[in-house]
């Protein structure tokens, strides 16, 4: 324990840290049954209103809301719109948050999609805004609907199937003094190499998964989808900030090292309230890329080569001859 005390701190002081700036996480743990019934809407947003005004007192340089945050679509509904950009105004720190977005509203086209938004405090809602890509079956579209078509999804969201976002799309905004691209990941799009590896390729800073992990429940399932999360930052050296509904929130470094967590009086993950912490980022992987975002996942492609190559030999290759066994003198004829 004490080493890994001592390891951490020393992390803490490297010279080759620099900072990134503070920013809060804000956790409304807001269950799932409650944030899609519209009766519970204005309830939802007092919750969100009350957090986020906390977390501006922290004096951070960005707040990040989680997945599906709002109760209605940033892009989409005018009213909700209207009331996020006071309320970032208000705060005057810039916030990254998840909700939806409706395209092509009351027509034959229209489109709802599971979104990552930049909120700024002078210039509002940015135009561009991040799809999720991967999408959750039954959660958030029903798969071969011509023949499942009657099953319903699990999330009542939109009057069919979410539609899936296509392109990484880093989103901009002002860390103190300094432009940084942030690289959204919703929900469980952190488990899949290749997305956050996309992300760096458009130029992302800093990796930001927004997340509900609520659905599991109190347990185990938070922290080993944070793992992943893990593995994602070392792949790209890039630092990984997490904003969940409830469970697991807070920030990883280039290295893989958990650097905050944010927790209740009881060290729990689950529970309302925000936290903010200073994130640092490693100066010797500012605008570099790493081997696997380089690269991708040629290792593995070989390794199934391998793999398959071994495989086929041991199935078809003829077996070896066996040697003769050789006579002994009780096998000798008798005179």
């Amino acid at each position: 324990m004490c080493l890994t005390v001592y390891i951490q701190e020393t992390i803490n002081r490297a010279p080759y840290k620099v900072s990134l700036g503070k920013v809060a996480f804000v956790q409304p743990n807001i269950p799932a049954t409650v944030k899609w019934d519209p009766a519970q809407g204005p309830a939802t947003l007092e919750i969100l209103e009350k957090l986020t005004t906390q977390a501006a007192a922290m004096r951070p340089q960005l707040i990040l809301w989680p997945e599906a945050s709002t109760p209605w679509a940033l892009r989409g509904d005018d009213n909700i719109r209207t009331w996020t950009e006071s309320l970032v105004a208000k705060t005057r720190v810039p916030l990254l948050l998840g909700s939806l977005a409706i395209e092509q509203l009351n027509t034959p086209a229209e489109s709802w999609y599971n979104a990552a938004f930049v909120v700024d405090p002078i210039s509002g809602t940015q135009p561009d805004y991040y799809a999720k890509q991967k999408l959750v079956p039954f959660g958030e579209y029903v798969p071969f609907r011509p023949l499942l078509g009657w099953l319903e999804k699990v999330v009542p969201v939109g009057s069919g199937d979410i539609a899936a976002g296509v392109l990484p799309r880093p989103l901009v905004t002002n860390l103190g003094a300094q432009p940084v691209a942030l690289g959204p990941l919703i929900c469980y799009e952190d488990i899949f190499p290749s997305l956050a590896r996309d992300n760096v390729l458009a130029g992302a800073d800093v990796l930001v998964v927004l997340t509900n992990n609520g659905w599991f429940g109190e347990g185990a399932a938070a922290y080993q989808h944070a793992a992943h999360s893990v593995l994602r930052a070392v792949e790209t050296r890039r630092p990984v900030l997490r904003a969940g509904n409830a469970g697991w929130s807070g920030w990883i470094d280039e290295f893989g090292a958990v650097r905050s967590v944010a927790t209740d009086a009881e060290r729990g993950i689950y529970f309302r309230g925000v936290r903010a912490v200073e994130v640092t980022r490693d100066f010797r992987w500012i605008g570099r890329k790493s081997f696997y975002v380089e690269h991708g996942d040629w290792f593995v492609v070989v390794c199934a080569f391998l793999v398959a190559g071994a495989g086929f030999m041991i199935r078809f290759a003829p077996p070896p001859e066996e040697d003769p066994v050789p006579s002994t003198a009780s096998d000798a004829p008798v005179a």
